[in-house]
C-alpha cells in the first residue's frame, strides 16, 4: 500500500485497501508467451529501500511491503499468505468461422497514444466540470455508447474508441435476432469513432454478431465515419484472467485478516476491458467516472455526493443493476492497479 497523499488522501476512497500479490504475467501480456520470465526475483524487495530494477515488475508481497491495510475503517494486519498462482499452461480452443475470417484485418492495427481518458458512466461524473480536462487527452474511451452531447461540460465531447458489450453490438447489426437479451438502450447516436469489441470468447458474438458488424462499418463502401476492432482473443483471456486473480486476492486478503466480504460477482464490466486495452496502447491513462457503486452503499456516501451524483449512470434516472457486476471490486482494482509498484503502468483515477 502506498500511502496517499494531499487531496488524494482527503477523498477517503470508499472500498477496502488492501494490499496483494500476483504474477506479473497479467498485467504484460508481451512477456505472457516468455515462460522464461515467469519467476519471482530471488532477493527481497522492500519499498523505498531497493531501487525497482528493470525486469522487476510484480507487486511486493505482503511481508515484503511491511504494511497494514484497511477494512471498512478499521486498520488490520495482513497475513502473509497471500500469494496467487495462475496456470500459464492452460489453453483454449476457439472455432471460427469462415465468415469472420475473411473481414478480420490481416494486420493488427499499430496505435499508441501519450495521454488517454478512460470515461465511465458512473453518476459522479454529474457536476464534476472534467469536460475539458477530458478532451485534452490525445485519445477518449467511453463505454456502451453513453451519450455526451448534453453532458460536455462534465463528461467531454470527444470519442476515439467506443468500447461495446454484446448487447449494444447487436444493436448495430439489426439482422441478428437471436441469443442473449436486448440491450437498455441506444444511448447514443454512432460518432466518429472505433467500435472496440471484445466478447470473441463468446460463440454467438463470434459465429452471430461480429462478421456482420465488421462488414457493415469496415468495408470500403462504408460511408460512415465508424469503424470496429476486435480484441484479439489472447488479449480478451489475458483480461479475464487479470480479473479472477485481483477478484480472489481481494477476496483472500480480506479472508486472512478474519473478514467475510460479500461474494464479488465473476463478470469483469466493459470499463475494465477499455481500461485494460488503453494500457496497451497509451503512454498514461487517467480514469473518469469510475465509482465503487453498490445499493447498500448510499447511505454512506451522501456526504461526499448529491443525490445526482449518486444515481448510477450520470445520463438517465434508471435504478442501479448490480447483479451482473461488483463496481465496488472494480473500483478496488483500478486502485490497485493505479498503485502497483514497479509496473511501470502510469494510471491516475480521479473521483
Amino acid at each position: 500500500e502506498i500511502p496517499l497523499t494531499g487531496p488524494e488522501a482527503e477523498r477517503g476512497l470508499q472500498t477496502m485497501q488492501v494490499a496483494l500479490t500476483t504474477h506479473r504475467m497479467q498485467f504484460f501480456p508481451e512477456d505472457f508467451w516468455d515462460l522464461s520470465q515467469l519467476k519471482w526475483c530471488p532477493h527481497v524487495y522492500r519499498l523505498n529501500k531497493v531501487p525497482c530494477k528493470p525486469w522487476e515488475r510484480r507487486l511486493p508481497k505482503l511481508e515484503e511491503l511491511e504494511t497494514e491495510f484497511k477494512l471498512q475503517g478499521i486498520s488490520l494486519r495482513a497475513n502473509k499468505e497471500d500469494s496467487i498462482r495462475i496456470d500459464a499452461a492452460a489453453a483454449s480452443h476457439l472455432n471460427f468461422k469462415r465468415e469472420l475470417l475473411q473481414v478480420l484485418p490481416m494486420e493488427d492495427v499499430q496505435w499508441r497514444f501519450n495521454t488517454c481518458a478512460v470515461v465511465g458512466n458512473s453518476g459522479v461524473m454529474l457536476g464534476a466540470g472534467h469536460g475539458a480536462a477530458i478532451d485534452a487527452h490525445e485519445a477518449v474511451f467511453r463505454t456502451n455508447m453513453a451519450p455526451i452531447e448534453a453532458f460536455a461540460q462534465d463528461v467531454g465531447s470527444r470519442t476515439t474508441f467506443d468500447v461495446i458489450n454484446l448487447q449494444h453490438s447487436k444493436m448495430f447489426t439489426p439482422h441478428v435476432h437471436a441469443g442473449g437479451q436486448d440491450a437498455e438502450s441506444l444511448r447514443a447516436p454512432l460518432r466518429n469513432s472505433t467500435l472496440l469489441v471484445f466478447e470473441i470468447l463468446n460463440p454467438f458474438a463470434r459465429h452471430h454478431v461480429y462478421a456482420p458488424l465488421l462488414r457493415r462499418f469496415n468495408s470500403k463502401t462504408s460511408t460512415s465515419g465508424t469503424r470496429v476492432a476486435a480484441l484479439s482473443p489472447e488479449l480478451v483471456m489475458h483480461t479475464y484472467r487479470m480479473w479472477y486473480a485481483m477478484k480472489a486476492a481481494v477476496e483472500g486478503a480480506s479472508h486472512s485478516a478474519n473478514y467475510k466480504p460479500p461474494k464479488y460477482l465473476l463478470k469483469p464490466m466493459s470499463g475494465f476491458f477499455a481500461t485494460i486495452f488503453s494500457l496497451q496502447v497509451c503512454n498514461s491513462v487517467t480514469l473518469y467516472g469510475f465509482s465503487s457503486y453498490h445499493p447498500s452503499q448510499q447511505g454512506g456516501a451522501k456526504a461526499r455526493y448529491s443525490r445526482e451524483q449518486l444515481r448510477y449512470h450520470y445520463f438517465d434516472g434508471v435504478p442501479g443493476v448490480t447483479r451482473h457486476h461488483s463496481f465496488d471490486l472494480a473500483f478496488e482494482i483500478y486502485r490497485q492497479m493505479s498503485i502497483w509498484p514497479c509496473s511501470k503502468i502510469n494510471m491516475t483515477i480521479v473521483t
